[in-house]
């Protein structure tokens, strides 16, 4: 997983309409945060378009770009083939460790973009792992978050 920003859209991107009414207004950002996910060789949703991955965003510390959580994976859903489980986490978290089902355990630390204030953290899971928990940590070793959510 990478992440790269552009502080003004890259030739040959063109910006998404807004979402909405005919006359909704524009994003308000002109910069551009791109992951890219590679998974057994295979770029993740870059097939047909080549910007699958990025989202338009209001400068280098843009303050509403969303946090969240995805599961990345070159099959359906499901519990075969690789999958990578890709988070871009709220401010205070440093790390996270996943449990899977079988008691094995998985840590990332979160790495952030220099000169951004973009982060994220990606934790591989082999085919035929479950994912029980994910926890994650502020710098303190504090827990944060307990999750649940991920089968």
């Amino acid at each position: 997983m990478t992440l790269t920003y552009y502080a003004t859209f890259p030739k040959g991107f063109t910006p998404p309409s807004p979402p909405g009414l005919l006359h909704s207004p524009a994003f308000k950002g002109h910069s551009l945060l791109c992951t890219n996910v590679v998974i057994d060789g295979a770029p993740e949703g870059h097939a047909t378009d080549p910007w699958a991955g990025c989202t338009v965003v209001d400068g280098a510390r843009d303050t509403d770009h969303t946090t969240g959580a995805s599961l990345e994976g070159n099959t359906d859903k499901g519990t075969t083939g690789s999958r990578l489980f890709l988070v871009h986490p709220d401010a205070a978290v440093a790390r996270a460790t996943m449990t899977f089902r079988d008691g094995r355990h998985a840590t990332a630390k979160v790495t952030a973009l220099p000169g951004t204030a973009y982060r994220a953290y990606a934790i591989p899971i082999a085919s035929g792992q479950t994912i029980a928990a994910v926890d994650e940590y502020d710098a303190h070793n504090r827990l944060l978050n307990h999750n649940t959510q991920w089968d």
